[in-house]
């Protein structure tokens, strides 16, 4: 992405300095080690800047080519990625997402309070493509300690992808879980 002055996109590069002032100040306040901000506009960066190191340890500075994990941001730049999809056409929102995944049309769907993993029903309705995109799809995440599906993604190894096979192979151990809820009837914060 090509580099630009900030007031050439609309942007005060005066006011981004106090960016880099916030920066410095959670690194000098040791709430982070390190890290990074870009700020883009009309697909020109404006502002990019780092501070701190990437390694506590080692003491290497946390430049612009550190690479970082973003955990569950990853989630919102697949739903941007999605929904570009969408406007082509690509899918809808309303698929089932068994269309694409079938092993999720025979999910089954725990009982819930204190009924044990064993006792399930049908899906009374499918899980759609809105539901994984709003976390209302009835999956969950095993480091949410209070479920018995909780428990049993752990047991799976689902919430580590690439710890005991394919993308495909965990994907195939997710839909065998039970779900946590019937699709669209809550939010939960999920895989």
């Amino acid at each position: 992405m090509e580099s630009t002055n900030p007031e050439s996109v609309g942007l005060s590069g005066t006011r981004l300095k106090r960016v880099t002032s916030w920066l410095n100040g959670l690194v000098d306040d040791e709430k982070l080690a390190g890290a990074s901000v870009l700020i883009g506009r009309h697909g020109k960066v404006a502002y990019f800047e780092s501070a701190g190191v990437m390694d506590l340890e080692t003491d290497q500075e946390f430049n612009r080519d550190t690479v970082v994990r973003i955990y569950s941001m990853t989630k919102a730049v697949t739903t941007v990625a999605a929904m570009m999809l969408y406007e082509e056409g690509c899918f809808q929102l309303d698929d089932p997402v068994s269309k694409y995944i079938p092993a999720f049309g025979a999910s089954r769907v725990w009982a819930g309070g204190d009924s044990p993993l064993e006792k399930t029903s049908p899906q009374v309705s499918p899980m759609l493509v809105r539901h994984l995109l709003t976390h209302t799809s009835g999956l969950t995440y095993g480091f949410m300690h209070t479920t018995p599906v909780d428990a049993a993604y752990r047991d799976a190894r689902i919430d580590f992808p690439g710890q005991g096979g394919t993308l495909e192979q965990l994907v195939d151990r997710l839909a065998s879980v039970p779900l946590l809820c019937q699709p669209g009837s809550q939010w939960n914060y999920s895989v």
